[in-house]
């Protein structure tokens, strides 16, 4: 387990219209999937990452708060908030999860008037564009 003082990878943008609860949301799930934190890293406490991006306690607390309903943060009482360990089985329950946001994503798209050909081809390039920035270069 690693204690995650450090906070490099989360920026948030004063001048942005989306709210900074949401900035801190995007930037924790972004740097899981980056790799940036890693499975039981514990995250800073409320109050230290208030103090550090200066912004008030509550903002962070409903981040975090959110984060925990999505199961995308463990918290454990008088210990932390932490990235949960990785599952290798989905399970039911994380599979309709996952196939709920492919679906919404899809959706959204096609109402956009993006054919499921251009749709399919950007995904496949940005699942390569991760897995590069996640596992490095393929040799």
């Amino acid at each position: 387990m690693t204690n995650r003082t450090d906070i490099e990878w989360l920026q948030l943008d004063s001048a942005s219209s989306t709210p900074l609860h949401r900035q801190i949301d995007e930037g924790v799930k972004t740097a899981i999937a980056m790799k940036q934190l890693r499975t039981r890293d514990r995250l800073p406490t409320v109050r230290a990452l208030a103090d550090h991006l200066g912004i008030h306690p509550n903002t962070v607390a409903r981040a975090y708060s959110g984060l925990v309903r999505d199961g995308v943060l463990i918290a454990q009482p008088g210990r932390g908030t932490f990235v949960p360990p990785e599952s290798g089985d989905l399970g039911a329950e994380r599979q309709v999860r996952l196939d709920s946001i492919i679906t919404r994503s899809l959706v959204r798209a096609l109402s956009l008037g993006f054919p499921l050909e251009q749709i399919e081809a950007s995904f496949t390039r940005e699942v390569a564009g991760f897995r590069e920035d996640v596992e490095g270069p393929a040799s």
